[in-house]
């Protein structure tokens, strides 16, 4: 993680995943691979935004002999809000989503989804609270949230 003023740079090669349809042959039921968008660091966080701004994180595409892809991420700046979890409530939290939209074809099949992640920052703690969804071809898969349930400062 690099801050610079306002903005936040995340570079790590184990979080900035995608699925992409296999370039090479694979094991039958395995019809993608992970596979690194990008390796330098992408803008996370844009601190002191207006409320809604929003900016590209990173985005990728491919096409080859039988498949194609593309990937899109964008963060957003919410605003300030109060936010209660287990460890208690937190004043002026920064909310910023993701919303990662990605769609292939392969072989004739098409995929799509849609992933959006609402982040929490509290002042003088960091990140308080999480939660993601996941819409695989219209229908929502996967919901989590997590939280912090203690802190020192």
């Amino acid at each position: 993680m690099r801050i610079d003023g306002n903005n936040v740079y995340v570079y790590d090669p184990n979080w900035v995943f995608k699925i992409s349809p296999a370039k090479k042959k694979v094991k039958q039921g395995q019809p993608a691979m992970k596979k690194a968008i990008n390796d330098d660091e992408v803008l996370m966080f844009k601190f002191n935004q207006s409320a809604g701004h929003s900016w590209a994180i990173e985005e990728d595409s491919d096409t080859g002999e039988g498949y194609s892809y593309t990937y899109k991420s964008t963060g957003k700046f919410y605003g300030l809000e109060n936010v209660t979890t287990s460890a208690g409530t937190f004043a002026n939290c920064a909310r910023f989503d993701e919303t990662i939209i990605d769609s292939s074809t392969h072989a004739g099949q098409s995929y799509s989804s849609t992933t959006t992640i609402s982040r929490w920052l509290a002042p003088g703690v960091g990140h308080i609270k999480e939660n993601e969804s996941f819409v695989q071809d219209g229908e929502t898969v996967e919901l989590f949230e997590t939280e912090c349930t203690t802190y020192d400062v």
